[in-house]
């Protein structure tokens, strides 16, 4: 018995006794029987469609990607990792390391700071026009009333289209407009 049966042996694979009748299948049946084995062992992973909805920061577009999946956070925050240059390793554990990774837990704080950043700039931009808008409307009304002029009457505005002017929605036009809703509102642009 060669070595090989007797390793085959030891691990409950036994192989034919070699004769003359089974030469040609004693080299190519062991290699096949051994390939149909590790195929059937290992599972192929294909990308499950429902980790888009699980994992919202994950990115998949196979014809165009070539089947890479992309981290949209790590990307978005410059972040240099195999989810930023598309992974192609399909298996949960591999998105469930990614989300435990620095780079990944980095990049969500880096967007929510930067996402919270920009809301506390538009709050307080939009407080302090609030505040210029109320001043102007109060000024302009105070000298319409100090010239005894009626708002009803007032027929034009003239500004130089700033939105604090002009804007739709709070506007010193818009407000005035109120008063007067046939006002005619006229906007000069000045070159120098």
């Amino acid at each position: 018995m060669s070595k090989q049966r007797k390793i085959s042996a030891v691990f409950g694979r036994e192989q034919p006794e070699n004769n003359a009748e089974n030469a040609e299948t004693d080299e190519a049946e062991p290699g096949k029987d051994q390939g149909s084995e590790l195929k059937a062992k290992v599972a192929k992973r294909n990308f499950q469609d429902s980790w888009l909805e699980k994992y919202k920061w994950l990115k998949y577009d196979p014809p165009k990607d070539h089947s890479l999946t992309f981290c949209s956070c790590c990307q978005q925050s410059g972040k240099s990792n195999p989810f930023t240059t598309g992974c192609i390793n399909y298996g949960t554990s591999t998105l469930v390391r990614h989300i435990e990774s620095q780079d990944h837990r980095n990049a969500l704080q880096e967007i929510e700071m930067t996402e919270s950043f920009q809301e506390a700039v538009m709050n307080s931009v939009s407080s302090q026009e609030q505040a210029v808008e109320g001043g102007m409307r109060t000024k302009i009304q105070n000298v319409i009333a100090a010239c005894s002029i009626p708002v009803d009457k007032v027929m034009c505005f003239g500004s130089d289209g700033a939105s604090i002017m002009t804007g739709r929605v709070g506007g010193v036009s818009t407000l005035l407009k109120k008063g007067n809703p046939f006002m005619i509102n006229i906007v000069v642009w000045l070159t120098v």
